[in-house]
């Protein structure tokens, strides 16, 4: 078995290409604020921000303390059906209330 996660790793997240994305909205929205003295862009660039900064701490809280180990997958043959043995483990005293996985078909 394999285990899904690294214990001397603290932050096992990495920057994505949406974080690429918004920090260039953010820069364009800023710099749209201050090269026309708009307050109204100023007001979306500090909302989108504050929601930009309150949100990672409650992803890295959220996150902590759970635990994905995938067993191997059985070989199989084009066209069959592959099952991947996925277990979640709550290791903290948080309660997790759900894990949604979805995969593209």
């Amino acid at each position: 078995m394999r285990q899904g996660g690294s214990s001397e790793r603290r932050l096992p997240l990495a920057p994505t290409r949406s974080f690429a994305g918004l920090l260039f909205v953010l820069v364009a929205i800023w710099y749209g604020a201050s090269s026309q003295n708009n307050a109204a862009s100023y007001l979306l660039l500090f909302a989108l921000m504050s929601v930009f900064l309150v949100s990672i701490p409650r992803t890295l809280s959220n996150l902590g303390g759970l635990q994905a180990t995938a067993e191997s997958i059985k070989p199989a043959f084009a066209g069959q059906e592959v099952s991947l043995p996925l277990e979640v483990t709550n290791e903290s005293r948080a309660t997790r209330y759900g894990i949604a996985l979805t995969l593209p078909d």
